[in-house]
């Protein structure tokens, strides 16, 4: 008997130390042990049960399998089980929201443990201690219990220790010193084998890097722990907090849909799993994500939730942490035009004061920001004054979005002070801040996405120049923060055989779905749909492993294109008029700079001009649709006159451009892809389309030579193509030329490469991807030309002429940020892109652009050669006038 119970005890500890290993063995072997004589083997079996139960997400079981581990133990006086098994019930009380009572079980634990439990209950404490938010003393209680897990060669418990003290350092604010810990984790774990605490370390290395600004590096760590959860049989529980964390970096990286997907798929899992309180912070990054990506009503309605689910859970820190969000809401909505609820400042300064008491400085310091700025609004800067004096200006630690919202409430703080030349120095601070971290990637995505956490700062500076009216002012304050991630210096990608190897992979499943049918092998109808879907499940696989690993190209000495001078910007027009036009909280201005001046111009509601573009849109389709010269077509033609002019009376001012007049037209995010050739007032202009002044202007004062030498592309199966190459082909001697099947991707780029500074024209089908625009894409012989194949090319053309329908189609993001094939080539390098903004005939296309290319080799610049040649069209009527009309000249 006694060596049956020697054996059983034996069984039970080994199954306690498979936890972190092996989750099935040790649930297997646990469950055995229940049925045996020996009480302490079962008290261990249960204690390693709710183990098991808790790595799974399973709370409730948790809690009842070791409240039964502690109660066996204490009824045979087994005082070192029962104070091991309380230390770590005391870590499912606080998932379970009874911190209180996990505090109390620690606090009775203390006297039961020896030896080398003494070490792991401090272990616990700093962890029960992280989970209240009290960040600082789980700092101290680890440091204080690490001495002890190292005296007594608990290298598991000094993983563990070093985990926590890791995530108390990065939640507190001090990421270096987290990085150090958890480094330090992930080595001592991995050297024992103890494959979910590595993970759980690289996977709070993601969150640390993240915090600090290497997003590139933070996504690895992401991809490692998620592989690790993987190899370690799903830890579903993990993986689910794994997405909230991600979720967040993705969110410093301005990723929003994505982050809402990674905050669905959180959420998800954790209902599966009965596990509240994950729900819970699941929902709240949800709710943070839809934010973020202005879906203010989707925000409160997820933030609502978690508030919901955290009261059941009885954390009420968490419980103001949702609704905090659930006040970003709000005041996000208010200025976009919405009215805020008469009680929203006094709502938001009691969840400040609460946010306080829960140990979350930093959200009560943003809340306060957010009551300042709807004092202000409301013109009351005593009560902007007010709530700014108890904001701890932390603008030189923590994350970028930290440390731009504490650079939000010093300008606020200055402005109610009445001191708007300091505030204007501050949101220039802050500014650079998000700079000098847009400079540490080197993915254009990201570029793009960073953006984001200087729009809040970008639109307080413009509202300031609003206020002052000066148009000078308000034009710089404009061109601040507009399509930043263009003015940056590009950073060309590594040679990266992986990369080129999933972009081959994908072109080849792009290919089978264009050919349609089924896969090979596939005999009936059935198998040919199961094959299509395998298929699509295998592109969006693809495509995601695409963009992770673009998105790990490291950032530079990235130069950024400075602001010209009023002087310098009126003297690089010359002649020519710029109407740079400006969006805020619903409204449209216009700043007109020419040689004698600047003028700023109120153009109202920004719906209204929403409104008429897509009736002159609609209208240029169905002159298009209609090939006869019937009544339909007279009346489309009608249709279009009228819209064209309703909108021309709404965008440009009486006199604003005298005829004939150059015009540098410089889009705000609402009029990206407006055909401004069909406005009446710029119908005899050369007109360029510019993403931001600095970008035009870094290009306009170069010296412009006639272009020689070119790249001429015909994709498969579009009309004409071959003849509108061989035309070309005559008037660039030298060009190379790739058509039909040597018209790949890899033989494009290629010759680009050896072209570097000529031409490019590109006849191919296109398609424009909002989902993901890096995915937009021109059809090749052997698949999709993307701009993640352009972004390899070594030097960008100097002009490019994309004769494919709506290849100038831009998706815009927050900061007026640009994605798509058209402001890839832009930021590339390329000086000139001459492409159309919708959809347009192919055969009408061909001579057009011939005559384009013809008036180029003469000598022409771009914007007077797309004039003269779109002029010419109207000779051969309403359509090609019209189709003709639809291709703008982006850059300089």
């Amino acid at each position: 008997m006694a060596q049956t119970s020697a054996g059983d005890r034996e069984r039970a500890e080994a199954a306690f130390a498979a936890v972190h290993r092996d989750l099935a063995r040790a649930r297997t072997e646990a469950t055995a042990l229940l049925r045996s004589r020996d009480p302490q083997a079962r008290a261990v079996a249960l204690w390693t049960l709710g183990k098991v139960h808790y790595e799974q997400g399973r709370v409730p079981d948790a809690r009842t399998d070791m409240r039964r581990a502690v109660a066996l133990a204490r009824r045979h006086g087994l005082r070192a089980v029962e104070g091991g098994a309380s230390v770590s019930l005391a870590a499912v009380l606080v998932e379970a929201g009874q911190a209180r009572a996990a505090l109390e079980t620690l606090d009775r634990a203390a006297p039961l443990v020896q030896g080398v439990d003494v070490g792991r209950a401090g272990q616990q404490r700093a962890f029960v201690l992280f989970q209240l938010g009290r960040w600082s003393d789980a700092v101290l209680a680890a440091s204080r219990a690490l001495p002890s897990i190292r005296a007594h060669g608990d290298r598991v418990g000094e993983s563990r220790l070093l985990l926590v003290r890791g995530v108390s350092h990065l939640c507190a604010g001090a990421h270096h010193d987290a990085v150090s810990d958890l480094r330090a984790a992930h080595e001592v774990a991995s050297a024992i084998g103890e494959r979910l605490v590595a993970a759980l370390a690289e996977q709070d290395l993601g969150c640390a890097w993240g915090r600090i600004g290497d997003i590139p590096v933070a996504l690895a760590a992401f991809d490692r722990a998620r592989a690790a959860y993987a190899a370690a049989g799903g830890a579903a529980r993990l993986v689910a907090i794994l997405d909230v964390d991600l979720a967040e970096t993705l969110l410093l990286a301005g990723l929003t849909d994505e982050a809402c997907e990674a905050g669905e798929r959180a959420a998800a899992a954790a209902a599966a799993a009965g596990n509240v309180v994950n729900e819970g912070d699941a929902r709240l990054m949800l709710a943070r994500a839809h934010l973020a990506a202005g879906r203010c009503a989707e925000a409160g309605a997820a933030a609502g939730v978690a508030a919901a689910l955290f009261r059941r859970a009885r954390r009420s820190g968490w419980t103001q942490l949702a609704r905090y969000v659930s006040i970003q809401a709000e005041v996000a909505d208010a200025d976009d035009g919405g009215r805020p609820r008469p009680a929203l400042l006094r709502d938001a300064v009691t969840v400040a004061e609460r946010l306080d008491q829960h140990g979350w400085p930093r959200e009560a310091a943003h809340v306060r920001t957010l009551v300042a700025r709807v004092a202000l609004a409301l013109d009351r800067p005593d009560v902007a004054a007010s709530q700014l004096a108890a904001v701890a200006v932390a603008t030189r630690r923590g994350d970028l979005a930290s440390r731009t919202q504490a650079y939000q409430a010093l300008a606020l703080a200055q402005v109610a002070a009445g001191d708007r030349v300091a505030a204007r120095r501050t949101i220039d601070r802050g500014l650079r801040l998000v700079e000098q971290h847009r400079a540490a990637v080197g993915s254009s995505e990201l570029r793009s996405g960073v953006a984001l956490h200087g729009v809040e700062l970008a639109r307080l500076g413009l509202r300031l120049a609003l206020d002052q009216g000066r148009p000078a002012d308000v034009l710089r304050a404009a061109e601040r923060w507009r399509s930043g991630a263009l003015r940056m210096t590009p950073v060309r990608p590594p040679a990266d055989t992986e990369l080129a190897r999933l972009l081959s992979r994908l072109r080849g499943l792009r290919l089978a779905e264009a050919r349609g049918g089924p896969s090979p092998g596939a005999t009936d109808g059935s198998a040919g749909s199961d094959a299509a879907r395998e298929r699509q499940a295998e592109l969006a696989r693809v495509e995601r492993a695409v963009s992770a690993r673009a998105r790990r190209v490291a950032g530079g000495a990235a130069g950024v294109a400075p602001l010209p001078s009023l002087r310098s910007l009126r003297d690089a027009l010359g002649a020519a008029v710029l109407l740079a036009f400006v969006e805020l909280e619903g409204d449209l201005r216009l700043v007109r700079v020419d040689g004698a001046g600047c003028e700023l111009f109120e153009l109202g509601p920004v719906a209204a001009h929403v409104s008429e573009r897509q009736h002159l849109a609609s209208a240029a389709r169905r002159v298009l649709a209609h090939r006869a010269p019937t009544d339909l077509a007279r009346n489309a033609a009608a249709h279009l006159a009228s819209a064209s002019a309703r909108l021309d009376a709404l965008l440009v001012p009486p006199g604003a451009v005298p005829p004939g007049s150059p015009v540098v037209v410089v889009p705000s995010a609402s009029l990206q892809g407006l055909p401004w050739r069909l406005l009446p007032s710029l119908g005899d202009s050369d007109i360029v389309v510019a993403p931001n002044v600095a970008v035009w202007h870094d290009r306009a004062v170069r010296p412009w030579a006639a272009v020689r030498r070119a790249v001429l592309v015909a994709g498969p199966d579009v009309p004409g193509a071959a003849a509108e190459i061989d035309a070309l082909a005559r008037l660039y001697p030298s060009a190379v030329v790739r058509t039909g099947t040597a018209a790949t991707v890899p033989g494009v780029v290629g010759a680009l490469d050896a072209q570097a500074g000529g031409a490019l024209h590109l006849a191919a089908h296109g398609t424009f991807r909002r989902d993901n625009p890096l995915f937009s894409s021109f059809r090749l012989a052997d698949g999709p030309l993307t701009v993640y194949d352009l972004e390899r090319v070594g030097a960008a053309p100097e002009l490019v002429v994309l004769a494919s329908c709506s290849a100038g189609t831009v998706s815009v993001r927050p900061g007026d940020e640009l994605a798509g094939a058209a402001s890839a080539l832009l930021h590339l390098g390329a000086r000139t892109l001459v492409a159309p903004v919708d959809v347009v005939d192919d055969a009408l296309t061909a001579p057009f652009v011939v005559d384009l290319h013809r008036r180029l080799v003469a000598g022409e610049r771009p914007a007077g050669a797309l004039a003269r040649a779109q002029r010419a069209a109207r000779d051969d009527g309403m359509r090609a006038w019209v189709n003709a009309a639809l291709f703008t000249c982006a850059g300089a």
